[in-house]
């Protein structure tokens, strides 16, 4: 019966241990993100949180988004930038608008891994990484559009299609440099690979 207990307890309190630790590394992609941005303005030139936030959604039910979506917010908005880059981040209407896109866009995201990626793992073939390749390019295009009018306004010496090259670049690079490599490893691997490297031992 305690054996049982413990199991239960264990279960119910894992998905808290998930959340704090995705707040953990959520949090040192966003510093990441402002340790490489593009000259002085606030602009990253690779936003890994992107990639860190879709893992999360990917890797966890539905029923959980919300709350992996509210430490998105919190961090973006009330955490990260004070703590980690104060004085330099853009105006709160800004703010909040590309917060909530890349909310949007980490659920769009996650929706299509789920739906056209078999086993949730991009590494799986040639086809799968492909589709994440192109998913993941239309997907951040999208974003960078939504997202470049408003931060190019509150930019005096930076051009409209400057602006959506850098934020597209970003997040493009931050996502598929990090969760096509993630989500194979948590799927089980890449059988492609491992096939072609049988084949050259023998």
């Amino acid at each position: 019966m305690k054996s049982e207990s413990a199991t239960l307890t264990s279960r119910r309190a894992w998905p808290f241990v998930k959340y704090f630790l995705f707040a953990i590394v959520y949090a040192l992609a966003v510093r990441f993100g402002f340790a490489v941005r593009y000259g002085s303005a606030y602009q990253s030139t690779m936003w890994i949180a992107s990639g860190v936030l879709i893992i999360a959604l990917v890797r966890s039910s539905p029923r959980q988004w919300p709350i992996y979506l509210l430490l998105h917010v919190a961090i973006s908005l009330g955490i990260a930038h004070r703590v980690f880059d104060s004085g330099t981040w853009m105006p709160t209407g800004a703010e909040a608008l590309t917060t909530a896109i890349d909310a949007l866009k980490a659920c769009a995201g996650a929706v299509l891994i789920r739906r056209f990626i078999p086993h949730q793992d991009p590494l799986h073939g040639p086809r799968e990484f492909g589709r994440c390749v192109i998913g993941g390019i239309m997907l951040t295009a999208v974003s960078a559009t939504l997202c470049a009018p408003a931060v190019a306004s509150t930019l005096e010496h930076q051009s409209l299609l400057l602006t959506w090259r850098i934020w597209w670049l970003s997040d493009a690079l931050g996502i598929m440099t990090v969760a096509p490599a993630v989500l194979s490893w948590c799927g089980g691997g890449k059988p492609w690979l491992r096939t072609a490297s049988s084949a050259r031992r023998w």
